[in-house]
């Protein structure tokens, strides 16, 4: 039986994956995703995105917009179980 986390990924992504091939601009879904991958990025979680996923993640992590906006710094809240 698939991890149900597994599962979900999956799904996640294959609907991204649907919406993102409609266009080749950056619209609030590629922010909302990218957001979340650079979380689980800066947190050292051992995951390997699928390639086309990795490379779309690259592009997105060298626009000026998403670095100055949403790749924040997390180490503050690093340890920390009350925010």
């Amino acid at each position: 039986m698939e991890d149900i986390h597994l599962t979900t990924y999956k799904k996640f992504f294959g609907c991204w994956m649907i919406l993102n091939s409609l266009t080749d601009t950056m619209s609030l879904a590629d922010v909302s995703v990218g957001v979340f991958l650079y979380r689980l990025d800066e947190i050292d979680l051992e995951i390997t995105f699928p390639e086309h996923v990795g490379a779309w993640y690259g592009r997105l992590k060298n626009c000026e917009g998403f670095q100055r906006w949403a790749m924040s710094d997390f180490s503050s809240l690093k340890g920390r179980l009350q925010y």
